[in-house]
Formats: structure tokens, sequence, C-alpha cells
């Protein structure tokens, strides 16, 4: 870039001044010899293009404002400014007319002014440039790695982008591969239905045609049953109507030899077994009237009837507790006459209640027991007298228990070839159907027998200072009952109880009757055994062992007494 310079005239000043800087004189000079006319071509806009940046948060400048620095700075120092005629090189001069030895000086002046600004503005430049590209550098460093993150930030988002998409689709697929089977499973499964729906459709026509068929053939049976049932009730009706008749017959035929042997024996001073009879009714009587005039009531009575039960709970422990000590039978009899006193003072049902199930459960324990062991007969005899002592009102109570269970106490006896005459007698059905066999219903006879002779043998202490409510002369009656009795009446049964009766009660009978009840002891074990000998009754001939054994050693059966 090139300057030139033109003398201007200043206000006052002549025109021939104007003559040394006419147009034919003036010369065109560097202003800065580093100048070249590369820089001078610049234009506004190239200069524009190269932009030189500050250091430290300089401005940005163009080459083109810094050439217009440089011209700025030579209009300061021009002649013709006020600035420039204070400048040292223009206060020596005396005349305006310059010669060209004076405009050279004033060039190397002014060219050594502009080399010294240049060479300062150099290394400003320099420096600036630096900087610039220091801060350049590090901008593009920055930029790079801004970029570099921005790649990485770009990379990692595509990444995620593609991750998530590729997740996507792979749960597109997924959800259509399991859209397919369960479209594949509603379908199997409709199929299995409807096959299961067409097979159960199909068992069901077929059951029900069984069903049909099946019903149609148990109506068919059925008619057919209850055709043969008819016929078989019919049959049966008409045979038990025939069965019936003749044993009435045959009943009234015997009931008519009995009563003729009765009236026979009456007649020759036997046993009047018409009052037998009327003795075992009178007991009969007494179970229906415990049955209706003191069960029934208690059991309509929830008060009576709860406490009834509790005493229940209390009586029945005590039999089973009884031993072969006295000590015992006391505490049980202190005890079981606790309980009935207790409850008379409750109420008068509940004792006779009371009374009835103590009665009823002396005569269980003998069958269950004694019937095994005789010797348990002793103290539960024992305690029944005391009892009866004690409570008067047991006596009839007992009675009729051992009456229903077991007749042969009082002698009594009737034909057993009819369920009537079994039951009268005491029989038993263990399976409630089949009758007992007649070992077994002799044994229970026998124990049974056993405590009633206990009770009527026994001698009561001088402390009671009272009658003995059931004295040993009902067993002189019962010996006297069995030996009256028709032999060709007689069993196996009635030779049991009266060998029981002898063990217990042979020793007492003898101390109470004497001679004659040696007499009569000789005529059981002896004369009426024979009478039976025919028919080989098994305790026929233990009865003819025990009295064979009495006239051997001279000494009567007893009962082991019980221990202190």
């Amino acid at each position: 870039m090139r300057f030139s310079i033109h003398r201007h005239n200043e206000p006052g000043e002549e025109s021939g001044y104007d003559s040394l800087w006419s147009d034919s004189e003036e010369e065109e000079f560097p202003v800065n010899p580093s100048d070249d006319e590369d820089e001078d071509a610049l234009t506004p806009e190239e200069d524009e293009a190269d932009v030189s940046w500050g250091g430290n948060g300089q401005t940005m400048e163009t080459s083109f404002e810094r050439q217009y620095k440089r011209r700025s700075i030579l209009a300061d120092y021009s002649p013709n400014t006020s600035s420039s005629a204070n400048h040292p090189y223009f206060r020596h001069r005396s005349s305006p007319v310059l010669t060209r030895a004076q405009l050279n000086a004033d060039l190397e002046n002014i060219n050594d002014l502009i080399g010294k600004w240049s060479i300062s503005n150099l290394d400003k430049y320099k420096q600036e440039r630096e900087d610039e590209q220091s801060y350049a550098q590090s901008q593009w460093e920055q930029l790079h790695a801004q970029e570099q993150d921005d790649i990485a930030d770009v990379d990692d988002t595509v990444s995620s982008v593609t991750q998530r998409r590729r997740a996507k689709i792979q749960a597109m697929i997924e959800n259509r591969r399991l859209y397919q089977e369960l479209l594949e499973k509603e379908r199997r499964e409709k199929e299995e239905a409807e096959r299961r729906a067409r097979e159960e459709a199909e068992r069901k026509a077929r059951e029900e045609a069984e069903r049909r068929a099946r019903e149609e053939a148990e109506r068919k049976a059925r008619e057919e049953a209850e055709r043969k049932a008819k016929e078989e009730a019919e049959r049966k009706a008409e045979e038990e109507k025939m069965r019936k008749k003749k044993e009435e017959e045959e009943r009234r035929q015997k009931e008519e030899e009995e009563r003729k042997a009765k009236e026979k024996a009456e007649k020759e001073g036997y046993t009047m077994w018409s009052k037998v009879d009327e003795e075992f009714k009178h007991y009969k009587d007494k179970i229906e009237h415990i049955k209706t005039s003191i069960l029934a009531p208690v059991s309509k009575n929830s008060d009576i009837k709860k406490f009834c039960f509790t005493t229940k709970r209390h009586l029945k422990p005590k039999l089973g507790q009884l031993t072969d000590s006295k000590q015992q039978l006391k505490t049980i009899l202190s005890e079981v006459d606790k309980i009935l006193n207790d409850a008379k003072n409750h109420n008068e049902l509940a004792y006779k209640w009371a009374i009835n199930f103590f009665a009823k459960a002396i005569v269980a324990q003998a069958e269950a027991e004694v019937s095994v062991k005789i010797q348990a007969a002793l103290p539960l005899g024992t305690l029944a007298l005391q009892v009866m002592v004690r409570h008067n009102e047991l006596v009839e109570f007992l009675l009729a228990r051992f009456v229903k269970k077991c007749p042969h106490v009082i002698g009594f006896s009737c034909p057993v070839d009819t369920e009537e005459g079994r039951t009268r007698m005491g029989w038993k059905r263990p399976d409630g159907e089949k009758w007992e066999d007649e070992t077994m219903y002799s044994e229970r006879m026998a124990g049974i027998c056993s405590v009633w002779t206990v009770i009527n043998q026994a001698k009561l202490s001088a402390a009671h200072n009272q009658k003995h409510p059931y004295p040993i002369s009902h067993s002189w009656r019962f010996i006297a009952r069995h030996l009256n009795r028709d032999p060709s009446t007689l069993t196996n049964t009635d030779f049991a109880v009266v060998a029981a009766w002898w063990e217990v009660a042979s020793d007492r009978f003898l101390q109470a009757y004497g001679k004659q009840g040696a007499k009569l002891l000789n005529l059981v074990w002896d004369n009426w055994t024979a009478s039976c000998k025919d028919k080989q009754y098994p305790a026929a001939a233990r009865l003819r062992l025990l009295g064979e054994d009495w006239v051997n050693s001279g000494k009567p059966m007893a009962l082991k007494p019980m221990a202190e």
C-alpha cells in the first residue's frame, strides 16, 4: 500500500508554496519499507477475512484496519496538520520551500519513525499472532475435545438407540413368537376341549344308556324280588302261623301238665309252683315299675338327669375297687353310703334312681367277674348286704335285678325252646342274633347265684342290732325248689347254680340247720345228681364231687375269709 503526500495551503499562505507540491513534482515512496504491493492490494473485504485474534480476550482486528491505522498516523504527522507543526521535524524549518535534500532527510526521518514504529508493532503483532495462534490452538483443542465428546456421546446415543431398537425388535419378535405359541396353545386347547367334550358327551350318553338298562334290569329284578319276597313272606307267615299255633298247643299242653304236676305236688306237700310264678311275676312287674315310675321321669327332667349322671360317675368305679381287704370294703362302703345319702337329700326320685343303678351294677359285676373267680363274690355280696342294711329300699330293687338276670335264685324255671322262654330265663344274644351257648349261660348264672348266696348266708355283726334283710332261709327254699323240680325238666344250669351255692354257703347252711341241713345236702349231691345220671351234665358231676369231698373230709366248702 502506498500513500501520496501533498502540501496543502494553510489559511493565509501563498499559492506559490503549492508549486513545490505540484503534481509534476509529486513522488511516491513507500511509507513502510516492509510493506509490498500485495499488501496494498488488499481490499477491505479481503482484509476482513484476514482475522487476527487478540490474546487474552482481545477483539478481532483485520489487516485492513491495521493499514488504516498506519495511514492515520502518517496523516497525524503531516505538515498541514496542527499536530505536525509541533513535531521536531517541522519546527527547525524557516522556509516553507523544501529542497530535495530536505525532503529526503525528512523521508529518512519518517522512515526511521515508521521503522521504529513498525519494529515495535511487529513484536507486538508477533506476540499477538502467537497469542492468537495459542488461543486458536486452545480453542481448536477444546473444540476437538468437545467434538470427540460429542462424537462419543453420539456413538453412545447411537449405540443406546441401536440397542433399544434391537431390544425392541427382539421383544417384538419374542412377542410375535409368544403370540404364535399362544394361538397354537389356544388352538390345541380348543381342540382338546372339543375332544374332551365330545368324549364326555359320548361317555354320558353311554352311561345314560347303561343306567337306563341297569335301572330297567333293577326294576325287573326288584319286581321279581318283591314277588318272591311276597311269596316267601306269605309262606313264612303261614309257617309262622302254623308254628305259633303248634307252640300254643304245646304250651297249653305243657302248662296243663305242669298245672297237674303242681297240684299233685301241692297235695303231696311239695313246692307250690303257683307261688313261685307269682313271685317271678312280682319282680317282673317291679322292673316295669322302675322303668315307668323312675327311669322315664328322670329322663324328662334335665336337672335330675344331670344329678343322676353325676351320681352314676361316682358310683360305677367303686365296685371295681373292691378287694379281699376288709379295710378297703369299709372305705368303699362309706363312700357308697355317702353318695346314696346325697341322692336321698337331693330328691326322692334321684335317690330311687341311684338305688336302682347300684343294684344293676352289683348284678353286672357278678356276671363279669364272679363267673370267672368265685372268691370275688364275697366282697361284692358283703358290700351289697351292708348297703341293704343302711338303705332298706335296695332289697326290692336288688332282688328284682337278680330275678330278671337269674330266675334260678327263686327256683323259677320254664321251657327254653321258645324265644320268650329263653328271655324269661335270662339268656342273651351276644352278637344280637344267635343265643349264647349253654356253657356261657351256665357260668353267668353261677356267678350271679354266688353273689346272691353271699348276701343271704352272711351274718350281721351284733353292732347292727337289726334283722337280716335277706336271711339264710332263702337258701333252704332255693335248694328245696330245685330238689322238687321234675327231673325231666332239669338242665346243666340248674346243677351249676346249686354247685355255686354249695361252694359259698354249705358250711353256713350246716351251722344254721344242723342235721336237717345235712340231710338236705346229702339229697342234693347224691339223690338229686343221680336223677339225671343218664344225661351226664358236667355241672352235676362237679356237684357230686363236692358232696363226696364233704363226706370224705367231713368239712363243707366255704369261701376264704376276707383279710383284715
